[in-house]
């Protein structure tokens, strides 16, 4: 035992240059430390102030039983190491564990939700073993073994009086190393805490700029052990919204306006499902010297189906002090048309997908920019159904299929009559009804060949005496 001590001695030196970060109080009297970055504690020791005082109440430290080692060596490729928390009385504490009972003072393993108090059993010595490379692997008795994530140590402060709190870790597979992430003590004497009975919200700020666009992401509030936020207050207009992830966004551009209201001070508040903490965060407007954000309605607009590529459809109207700029965000399926970004003239892009019978109505999402402000409106093409090459079907006419439709780069598709009896002449016409190629005597199944065509629309005309019949036909 006297290596053992003199181990401890050395790790207490250790500990004594560490700096702990990321203290906060909360109204619940639970003194809370997030150890940032995590310490993995693999061949050291790291010493923890549990209350606050200024004075390391334990340490947490890894050492090696060298008999172990000489014992075990086929068991292992290195020494073999044991985990240990050291208690040691610094500033007149004692930190005792729970432990796992059957008389092995190990430190339990413990769940979040498990309640640390005076019902459970603790150990009176000055070190509580979390396990080994060997035991805590093959042994079931011993309270931590195999890859340990997010559990934690129970703990208990003898000093003025009684505190409880927990300590929470992870703990490698091989048992050659642990992590420590942060750690509490209920500040109330003899009150038992709840493992992860904590949350934490620390005051935050940010700035943005006046009138942003509703989504527009403001920050992301600073927080630890917060499963849900929520605005509590300060959030005039209804301005912002908060996610579970404690992101602020605008939920309201129109309340975000520095003349009325340059500063937001919420309140906002987080809860671990155990409890609740709260925090200021500041929301600073910037003033854009008074400019006066676009304008923009909505608009309805009309086109033929199937018009040429390059077809002006109509000019979106918006309003503004300084120059515009256009584009679509939303609704341009495939890209059908193309806006101007100088002076929001919306034309044709690709007229294959101008078709009344498959969209007969487009509705794009317009965003027009003055160089600090967007704003966004809904733009409605309808088209107007045209009545194809004015080649009237008569009634009664040819059955016919084309296969495929639209056609691929290949420009061959198969022309197929299921019951024709007589021989028909096949006509291929551009949108305007001229004849582009004629097939004559056809009966049957007959491949058209295509490939001297420019993607566009077209249709195919089939005569029959005085029986007409006529399809569209697209090529991509």
């Amino acid at each position: 035992m006297s290596e053992l001590k003199k181990k401890l001695k050395s790790y207490a030196a250790l500990s004594a240059g560490i700096l702990i970060a990321g203290t906060k109080v909360v109204k619940s009297q639970i003194k809370y430390t997030d150890v940032n970055p995590d310490n993995k504690v693999r061949g050291n020791s790291f010493a923890l102030d549990l209350d606050q005082d200024g004075n390391n109440d334990m340490v947490m430290a890894q050492y090696y039983y060298q008999s172990y080692y000489y014992d075990y060596v086929t068991m292992t490729t290195t020494y073999f190491a044991h985990n240990k928390v050291e208690a040691f009385n610094y500033g007149g504490s004692t930190v005792q564990f729970v432990n796992t009972g059957g008389g092995n003072f190990y430190g339990a393993q413990l769940d979040s939700g498990t309640t640390v108090g005076p019902v459970n059993s603790f150990t009176p010595f000055s070190f509580a073993n979390l396990g080994s490379s060997t035991d805590s692997i093959s042994d079931p008795s011993y309270a931590w073994r195999d890859k340990v994530v997010d559990k934690y140590l129970g703990v208990r402060l003898i000093s003025t009086d009684t505190f409880y709190g927990w300590v929470r870790l992870d703990y490698d597979t091989a048992s050659t190393s642990f992590t420590i992430k942060d750690y509490a003590l209920e500040m109330t004497a003899k009150k038992p805490i709840v493992l992860r009975d904590a949350s934490f919200v620390y005051d935050t700020a940010f700035t943005i700029g006046e009138n942003p666009l509703n989504g527009a992401v403001v920050g992301t509030v600073k927080s630890k052990l917060v499963d849900t936020f929520r605005i509590v207050f300060g959030n005039t207009g209804n301005a912002f919204a908060i996610d579970n992830m404690g992101e602020i966004t605008v939920n309201d551009s129109s309340a975000v306006d520095f003349e009325t209201n340059p500063v937001f001070s919420l309140r906002v508040a987080g809860n671990s499902g155990f409890n609740e903490d709260t925090a200021n965060v500041t929301i600073n407007l910037t003033d854009f010297a008074d400019e006066i954000p676009p304008v923009i309605a909505n608009q309805t607009f009309t086109v033929n189906e199937n018009a040429p590529n390059g077809t002006i459809v109509d000019t979106v109207i918006a309003t503004d002090d300084s120059t515009l700029t256009y584009s679509t965000v939303a609704g341009n399926t495939g890209s059908t048309f193309a806006i101007d970004s100088n002076n929001g003239e919306i034309m044709v892009n690709d007229s294959t997908l101008l078709d009344f019978e498959t969209t007969p109505s487009f509705s794009l999402t317009v965003n027009v920019n003055d160089g600090t402000y967007d704003r966004q409106a809904t733009i409605t093409i309808n088209l107007i159904n045209v009545f194809e090459t004015g080649i009237k079907e008569i009634s009664g006419g040819i059955r016919f299929s084309l296969y495929p439709n639209p056609v691929g780069d290949d420009r061959k598709v198969q022309i197929s009559f299921p019951s024709l009896i007589s021989t028909v002449k096949v006509n291929i016409m551009d949108i305007s009804g001229k004849v582009i190629s004629t097939y004559k005597n056809i009966k049957g199944n007959k491949v058209l060949d295509l490939s001297g065509l420019t993607a566009g629309v077209y249709f195919v005309r089939v005569d029959e005496g005085i029986n007409v019949s006529v399809k569209k036909i697209i090529l991509k």
